[in-house]
């Protein structure tokens, strides 16, 4: 599409854009310019671009991939998972000359938007930048990632916890095409990632859950590996600990005393294998997930996982 094209009024967003090479960068931003952006903001230094983006609230976010690549995925997780900037869900577009596997599955797996493979040219940008303003994937919320959902067909229906995919605010949509659907306003972006940590928590204790299983089916097939039993209890100890602080965080304090309990239960799984004690964790988690989705079994399973896991733990301590 022509630079003159006046579909979007690319004039009245804001990019950031990161890339080391003087050259490389001068190109993009031309091209960004030419598609009719006004307020480019790019830097060579990372951590000037890093500043940009908490301070200056853009619209759009570019990042070069090929240099500081582990620094790039990480700032991206940032922006998804923590309060770093205003706005958590605004797009954001990487570029790369040497793709492989591994970037590939990083960068994706940190939450972006877009991977553009090197050489561009301007209308490969106008395309990938029109499919965001047009048809931006809904945001997927796993145990381990915030961001645009990416399978094939999306996730037109809901998963076993009642979970779907979260509509979130799309800024470049709004200051290019006016739709106030789309707008980033405060209210908004605290409404959807309010959303987003109640999912978030449920994951924790589904993918607690999937741990267990995996153990007790390892140990069921005689095919248990200490190495790897130890990882999933480490990773278990941090769901536990994560949980706790997103419940903590969201005003969720009467379920700390489950979190607590599961940490104690924890302890004795690492001593002692025993197919009690995990399935103590697992009612535990499916007690969490129950009270956060408002089941009527909710208070029942809190106060059985409690009861009966003090009560047990309690005998082998005083024997």
């Amino acid at each position: 599409m022509a630079a003159s094209d006046k579909k979007y009024a690319f004039n009245q967003a804001t990019v950031v854009l990161f890339n080391p090479q003087a050259q490389m960068r001068s190109i993009l931003r031309s091209a960004m310019m030419g598609l009719g952006f006004e307020n480019v903001l790019d830097y060579g230094d990372m951590d000037q671009a890093r500043f940009a983006i908490i301070e200056r609230a853009p619209d759009l976010i570019l990042l070069d991939l090929d240099n500081e690549r582990d620094r790039i995925c990480g700032l991206v997780r940032e922006i998804r998972n923590t309060n770093i900037c205003a706005d958590p869900f605004v797009p954001v577009m990487a570029f790369s000359w040497q793709p492989n596997k591994t970037l590939v599955n990083n960068v994706l797996e940190a939450g972006i938007d877009d991977l553009i493979l090197m050489p561009i040219s301007v209308n490969l940008i106008y395309k990938r930048i029109d499919a965001i303003i047009r048809n931006r994937p809904e945001f997927v919320v796993t145990a381990s990632y915030v961001g645009p959902e990416r399978r094939s067909g999306g996730r037109e229906k809901e998963d076993d916890l009642g979970l779907g995919t979260i509509k979130v605010p799309n800024t470049l949509r709004f200051k290019t095409t006016g739709d106030e659907d789309a707008i980033a306003s405060q209210k908004v972006i605290d409404e959807v990632k309010a959303r987003i940590d109640h999912h978030r928590v449920n994951r924790y204790a589904q993918r607690i859950q999937w741990l267990i299983d995996q153990i007790l089916g390892d140990q069921a097939k005689k095919t248990e590996k200490a190495s790897v039993t130890l990882e999933r209890h480490d990773e278990i100890g941090r769901l536990i600990e994560d949980t706790a602080f997103d419940l903590r965080t969201q005003g969720h304090v009467e379920l700390l005393e489950i979190t607590d309990s599961m940490a104690r239960v924890l302890e004795f799984v690492r001593a002692r294998h025993t197919r009690q004690f995990y399935d103590f964790l697992w009612l535990h988690a499916m007690a969490i997930n129950a009270t956060l989705l408002e089941r009527e079994s909710a208070a029942a399973l809190v106060r059985q996982a409690l009861e009966e896991t003090a009560s047990y733990l309690d005998r082998i301590e005083a024997a």
